[in-house]
Protein backbone atom coordinates (compact mmCIF):
# COMPACT_ATOMS: atom_id res chain seq x y z
CA UNK A 1 0.00 0.00 0.00
CA UNK A 2 1.55 3.25 -1.12
CA UNK A 3 0.70 5.82 1.56
CA UNK A 4 1.44 8.65 -0.89
CA UNK A 5 -1.77 7.83 -2.78
CA UNK A 6 -3.98 8.25 0.28
CA UNK A 7 -5.54 11.27 1.94
CA UNK A 8 -7.57 11.89 5.09
CA UNK A 9 -11.12 12.92 4.29
CA UNK A 10 -12.48 15.65 6.50
CA UNK A 11 -15.74 14.59 8.15
CA UNK A 12 -18.20 16.22 10.51
CA UNK A 13 -17.48 13.59 13.14
CA UNK A 14 -14.30 14.31 15.10
CA UNK A 15 -14.14 10.68 16.19
CA UNK A 16 -14.04 9.38 12.62
CA UNK A 17 -10.87 8.56 10.71
CA UNK A 18 -11.58 8.17 7.00
CA UNK A 19 -8.71 7.46 4.62
CA UNK A 20 -9.37 7.34 0.88
CA UNK A 21 -7.06 6.30 -1.91
CA UNK A 22 -6.75 8.71 -4.80
CA UNK A 23 -8.07 7.15 -7.97
CA UNK A 24 -5.46 8.23 -10.49
CA UNK A 25 -4.49 5.31 -12.69
CA UNK A 26 -6.89 2.78 -11.16
CA UNK A 27 -8.19 0.20 -13.63
CA UNK A 28 -11.74 0.36 -12.29
CA UNK A 29 -13.35 -1.69 -15.07
CA UNK A 30 -11.33 -4.78 -14.17
CA UNK A 31 -12.48 -4.78 -10.52
CA UNK A 32 -16.31 -4.89 -10.42
CA UNK A 33 -16.82 -6.50 -7.00
CA UNK A 34 -16.58 -4.64 -3.72
CA UNK A 35 -15.47 -6.58 -0.67
CA UNK A 36 -16.09 -4.82 2.64
CA UNK A 37 -14.30 -6.23 5.66
CA UNK A 38 -15.51 -5.01 9.05
CA UNK A 39 -14.62 -5.51 12.68
CA UNK A 40 -16.51 -4.07 15.64
CA UNK A 41 -13.91 -3.14 18.23
CA UNK A 42 -14.18 -2.24 21.87
CA UNK A 43 -13.04 1.12 23.15
CA UNK A 44 -11.59 2.07 26.49
CA UNK A 45 -12.34 5.77 26.29
CA UNK A 46 -14.90 8.22 24.99
CA UNK A 47 -12.88 9.07 21.87
CA UNK A 48 -14.13 5.87 20.22
CA UNK A 49 -10.81 4.86 18.66
CA UNK A 50 -9.53 1.29 18.76
CA UNK A 51 -7.00 0.10 21.29
CA UNK A 52 -3.34 0.09 20.24
CA UNK A 53 -3.29 -3.70 19.83
CA UNK A 54 -6.29 -3.54 17.47
CA UNK A 55 -4.67 -0.76 15.44
CA UNK A 56 -1.46 -2.80 15.21
CA UNK A 57 -3.34 -5.93 14.11
CA UNK A 58 -5.15 -4.15 11.29
CA UNK A 59 -2.08 -2.16 10.30
CA UNK A 60 -0.35 -5.51 9.86
CA UNK A 61 -3.25 -6.64 7.69
CA UNK A 62 -2.97 -3.53 5.52
CA UNK A 63 0.80 -3.64 5.19
CA UNK A 64 1.02 -7.40 4.76
CA UNK A 65 -2.02 -8.93 3.10
CA UNK A 66 -3.49 -5.96 1.24
CA UNK A 67 -0.12 -4.74 -0.02
CA UNK A 68 0.67 -8.22 -1.32
CA UNK A 69 -2.72 -8.55 -3.06
CA UNK A 70 -2.35 -5.10 -4.63
CA UNK A 71 1.16 -5.92 -5.84
CA UNK A 72 -0.23 -9.09 -7.43
CA UNK A 73 -2.93 -6.93 -9.13
CA UNK A 74 -5.71 -8.95 -7.44
CA UNK A 75 -7.34 -6.04 -5.58
CA UNK A 76 -7.55 -2.28 -5.36
CA UNK A 77 -7.75 -1.19 -1.72
CA UNK A 78 -9.58 2.14 -1.65
CA UNK A 79 -11.03 3.06 1.76
CA UNK A 80 -10.22 2.62 5.44
CA UNK A 81 -13.00 3.89 7.68
CA UNK A 82 -12.79 3.90 11.48
CA UNK A 83 -16.09 5.16 12.81
CA UNK A 84 -18.45 4.51 15.75
CA UNK A 85 -16.62 1.41 16.94
CA UNK A 86 -16.28 -0.22 13.52
CA UNK A 87 -13.13 -0.74 11.47
CA UNK A 88 -14.04 -1.03 7.75
CA UNK A 89 -11.87 -1.84 4.74
CA UNK A 90 -13.26 -1.35 1.22
CA UNK A 91 -11.51 -3.37 -1.43
CA UNK A 92 -12.41 -3.72 -5.12
CA UNK A 93 -11.59 -7.10 -6.59
CA UNK A 94 -12.08 -9.34 -9.59
CA UNK A 95 -12.82 -12.41 -7.45
CA UNK A 96 -14.19 -11.53 -4.02
CA UNK A 97 -14.49 -15.15 -2.89
CA UNK A 98 -10.78 -15.71 -3.53
CA UNK A 99 -9.90 -12.44 -1.84
CA UNK A 100 -11.80 -13.54 1.28
CA UNK A 101 -9.79 -16.78 1.29
CA UNK A 102 -6.57 -14.79 0.89
CA UNK A 103 -7.47 -12.68 3.95
CA UNK A 104 -8.70 -15.41 6.26
CA UNK A 105 -5.26 -16.81 7.06
CA UNK A 106 -4.18 -13.48 8.52
CA UNK A 107 -7.37 -13.07 10.53
CA UNK A 108 -6.94 -16.54 12.05
CA UNK A 109 -3.96 -15.13 13.97
CA UNK A 110 -6.35 -13.53 16.44
CA UNK A 111 -9.41 -15.71 16.93
CA UNK A 112 -10.89 -13.21 19.37
CA UNK A 113 -11.52 -10.68 16.62
CA UNK A 114 -14.85 -11.17 14.86
CA UNK A 115 -14.42 -10.29 11.21
CA UNK A 116 -17.34 -9.86 8.80
CA UNK A 117 -17.11 -10.01 5.02
CA UNK A 118 -19.67 -8.43 2.70
CA UNK A 119 -19.51 -8.86 -1.08
CA UNK A 120 -21.47 -6.81 -3.58
CA UNK A 121 -21.33 -5.92 -7.23
CA UNK A 122 -20.34 -2.31 -7.79
CA UNK A 123 -19.02 -2.17 -11.38
CA UNK A 124 -19.31 1.63 -11.57
CA UNK A 125 -17.64 2.13 -8.19
CA UNK A 126 -20.64 4.05 -6.88
CA UNK A 127 -19.80 3.36 -3.24
CA UNK A 128 -16.27 4.66 -3.66
CA UNK A 129 -17.68 7.83 -5.24
CA UNK A 130 -20.11 8.26 -2.35
CA UNK A 131 -17.23 8.23 0.13
CA UNK A 132 -15.22 10.70 -1.94
CA UNK A 133 -18.19 13.05 -2.00
CA UNK A 134 -19.04 12.93 1.72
Amino acid sequence: MNQDNWYLKETKNLNRLLKISQDEGMNKDAFPQLLTITHQYTTRDDVMFPEISTLAFFSGFEEGVLTKLETQKKVIYVINDVDHGIFSFYIYTQDAQQTVKDCIEYFKRDGDKKIDFHIQNDPKWDIYEQFKNL
